[in-house]
């Protein structure tokens, strides 16, 4: 069909059109499509289709996924924070959960079919602006949408300046990623990094060896060092040498920190926290731990 305008010109809805004259006939370009994005975006999961039926997720705010382009991921299972990582090949997916808050959610949480629904995840797409994930062996389809501005729903971890050091004291934290501001790296899988802060000193192990570090407050910061490790020899996985040496050299080059918290059965706690480096090169960094 061609819808008639002034000027003897029209436009023609069809698969293919046999004309004449056209030689002078200005080509439009279609718009281009936009297409969504994995990372940059915080999921809401809205449902789960399997063979039994469909699950649906009474508050998606309480079950949410953040892509980060250096491979991590972070996820909030209703009461708790989780780190993970991630990789992608074309549209297949493999989600590795990593390091967890260990809070008691309610009986009535979806929080453990979540998490090992997302460890299933094998094909990720997108149809209408959310995201879907298929999981192994047809066993169901998760989707999400991006997370809805405003919304009421339980509180995720929030960065607080205003916290002093001693608000993580006797808390383990487990490293999630480091590296370079920006561009900072997930600890190579099949290793722990843990670190516990107390008024004088951090404990814990740096993946093979366990360490122990003064604590000196300065200002409204605090230093670590000198440290002092055990000597035992560890070579797998590969890289868990390197790995612990730029651990402890970025942990003693500490010059600024950051926790994170988030508000359970009407308590604050500390649930993720951040120290900043800055090496003899100049080089600043930031070490990303998750409260276990």
């Amino acid at each position: 069909p061609t819808t008639e305008v002034p000027n003897g010109q029209g436009w023609v809805a069809a698969e293919f059109v046999e004309a004449t004259n056209v030689e002078n006939v200005p080509v439009v370009s279609a718009p281009p499509l936009v297409e969504a994005a994995l990372t940059g975006t915080t999921w809401e999961w809205e449902s789960l289709t399997d063979p039994v039926g469909v699950t649906e997720v009474s508050d998606p705010s309480l079950y949410t996924i953040l892509f980060n382009a250096d491979g991590s991921a972070n996820i909030k299972a209703d009461c708790n924070n989780v780190g993970a990582t991630y990789t992608t090949e074309d549209s297949n997916i493999s989600i590795t959960l990593g390091p967890s808050t260990l809070a008691a959610c309610d009986p009535e949480s979806l929080d453990q079919q979540y998490l090992a629904s997302l460890e299933n995840a094998a094909i990720y797409f997108f149809e209408a602006g959310d995201l879907f994930l298929d999981l192994t062996a047809d066993s169901g389809t998760m989707r999400f949408r991006p997370a809805q501005p405003g919304e009421e729903g339980g509180s995720a971890a929030v960065p607080d300046p205003d916290l002093p050091v001693e608000s993580a004291q006797g808390i383990q934290f487990q490293l999630a990623s480091f590296g370079p501001a920006g561009a900072e790296q997930p600890v190579i899988p099949g290793t722990q990094i843990t670190a516990t802060f107390s008024e004088i000193e951090v404990t814990g192990s740096a993946g093979c060896n366990d360490y122990v570090g003064t604590l000196t407050p300065v200002d409204d910061f605090f230093t670590v060092g000198p440290i002092a490790t055990t000597l035992r020899a560890c070579s797998e996985p590969a890289g868990i040498v390197e790995q612990e040496q730029a651990y402890l050299t970025a942990l003693e080059a500490t010059d600024g920190f950051l926790w994170a918290s988030q508000v359970v059965d009407n308590t604050t706690v500390i649930t993720a926290g951040q120290l900043f480096y800055t090496l003899e090169d100049g080089t600043s960094g930031v070490l990303n731990y998750i409260a276990r």
